[in-house]
Order: structure tokens, then sequence, then C-alpha cells
């Protein structure tokens, strides 16, 4: 008696491979979203916890389409009634203290998934770096500088009316950043 050896051998049954297709999905995605977790959500959500003024402050953090990691995104979800705009700058800059060993080409500041401003990653890294030695309000200055819109425009052009030289302009202008990112939409989520 002769055993017949099979002329190929089949792995997985034509039944199994769809399975297998939609398990591999489900795997990878839970590796980018725990990625994305352990690397941005979690010091994110340190930070958040750290400092009793971020109470009202609701963000959430995740790399570029969750898959870049060289573009940061910042996304303000909530920000409650009565929580100043320097409490959102300040959760910035501990954010970016939290990752100051990161390098990330840049920060877009979202709203509720919507990117509104585009941050230079490399300014972000500096305010991460200067955060615990130099004054906040020091930042306000040239914050604005580093920032354009999603299109690639900035936001104030440089030298325009005199900016730079007027600390009055620079601080109408920092206020005006808060306007774009999340200000005129400041009501609830539905």
């Amino acid at each position: 008696m002769t055993v017949r050896e099979p002329s190929h051998i089949h792995l997985l049954s034509a039944k199994a491979w769809p399975y297998v297709v939609v398990m591999s999905l489900v795997v990878a995605l839970l590796i980018v979203g725990l990625w994305n977790h352990l690397a941005l959500q979690a010091p994110l959500g340190r930070v958040l916890a750290s400092d009793e003024r971020n109470a009202g402050i609701e963000a959430r953090a995740h790399f570029g389409s969750y898959i870049r990691p060289h573009v940061l995104v910042f996304d303000l979800r909530r920000v409650a009634e009565g929580t100043r705009e320097v409490d959102t700058f300040r959760v910035l800059l501990q954010f970016a203290a939290a990752l100051q060993d990161r390098r990330f080409e840049t920060v877009r500041m979202a709203h509720r998934g919507t990117t509104k401003l585009v941050l230079d990653g490399d300014y972000f890294q500096r305010m991460g770096r200067e955060y615990g030695d130099k004054n906040p309000l020091l930042f306000v200055a040239g914050f604005p500088r580093y920032l354009r819109r999603p299109n690639g425009e900035r936001v104030f052009p440089q030298g325009a009316h005199g900016r730079e030289d007027r600390p009055y302009r620079q601080l109408a202008d920092f206020w005006e950043v808060y306007q774009v990112w999340y200000l005129t939409e400041r009501t609830p989520p539905p």
C-alpha cells in the first residue's frame, strides 16, 4: 500500500482566510491604539490630573492619522465655562514639558477633532524644555509667530503692523489665537 502525498499543503482553508484577515486588522488597530495611548494620551492624562487648575479642560492627544509619529495632534474636546485661555495655554506648556525629549515636525492644535492651527514642532519642543525655567507669560509674545493655519498660511504675518515691537499687539494676537482655536465654538458638544 502506498501513501499518497498531497500535491500541495493547505495551511488554512478558504473559509478561514476572511477570519485571519479580520483578526489581523483588529490586532493591528489595537497595537496602534495602545501605541498612541502610551506615547501621548497617558502623558497628557498625567498633565491634566497633576494640576487642579486643569479641571475644566478635556483634551486628547494622538499621532497624525494615528500612525504618523512626526505629527502630534493636541485636540481640545471640552473647555468648561470659567476656564481661562491662560489655563489652556498652561496645559499645552505642561504637555510640551512632558514630551520635551520627543521631536515633532508639527503640532496640530485641534478642537473636537478639527485642526484649527498648526504649531511648529521645534517651537513646541523648545516650550517644553524651557517651561520650568521661564515665566510662562514670556511665551505669550512668541507663541503666535509660530502658528499657521491648516492650509499653511501664517495666522499673523511677521512684520505686519509692527506686531513684534508692540507688546499690546502681541497680547491681542495671543488672545486671537484662542478665538480661532476654540472660543467661537465653546458651547458643549451635543
